[in-house]
């Protein structure tokens, strides 16, 4: 292990990953994707709630998805929060729920939470994941709904986060890109 430490170019998460991956597979060890075993787990697309979506907020989670896709496309996070059309908070260092914070301070109720998997996201490593820390955040800023990324996400604790959706009015959806 330290001779393989000695060998990277930094200590960044991604790159210690794939710095292993590599020292199996040159080991002749496969290292599979997380969701190859974890399917069930994966967000699908649908709507996993029985709310209905007004036009307004399909148009807001089409601006969120495009504004979700740019941010992981320069790797800054992968979370953004809309409301009315507009883009209220990006992801940054902060992580998820420190976004979903600021967004509802600043933006109230309302809010619709994106996220969305990086473009190149390698399977093997880090699948984003939506769970009920997601849903419970989402609850205290008094938000519409979560959309996640269909195929590319992995839903966590999925049934009692569509009850605890569902019994506070918001949607939860998989749309796949």
């Amino acid at each position: 292990g330290e001779k393989l430490m000695e060998k990277l170019p930094d200590k960044k998460d991604e790159t210690l990953l794939f710095g292993v991956i590599s020292f199996l597979r040159l080991n002749k060890i496969k290292v599979l994707p997380q969701n190859h075993l974890l399917g069930d787990m994966m967000f699908k697309e649908k709507c996993y709630t029985g709310n209905t979506l007004s036009q307004e907020d399909k148009k807001t989670i089409e601006v969120g998805i495009e504004a979700a896709k740019a941010l992981s496309e320069v790797d800054a996070g992968q979370t953004v929060v809309c409301k009315d059309s507009s883009v209220v908070a990006l992801e940054g260092i902060e992580g998820t729920d420190k976004t979903i914070e600021r967004a509802g301070k600043y933006a109230g109720e309302g809010c619709i939470i994106i996220k969305m998997a990086r473009p190149q996201q390698d399977m093997r490593v880090d699948i984003p994941a939506v769970g009920i820390e997601t849903v419970k955040r989402a609850i205290q800023i008094k938000a519409k709904g979560i959309v996640a990324e269909a195929n590319k996400m992995l839903f966590l604790d999925m049934k009692d986060c569509i009850d605890l959706a569902e019994k506070n009015n918001i949607f939860i959806i998989g749309v796949k890109i």
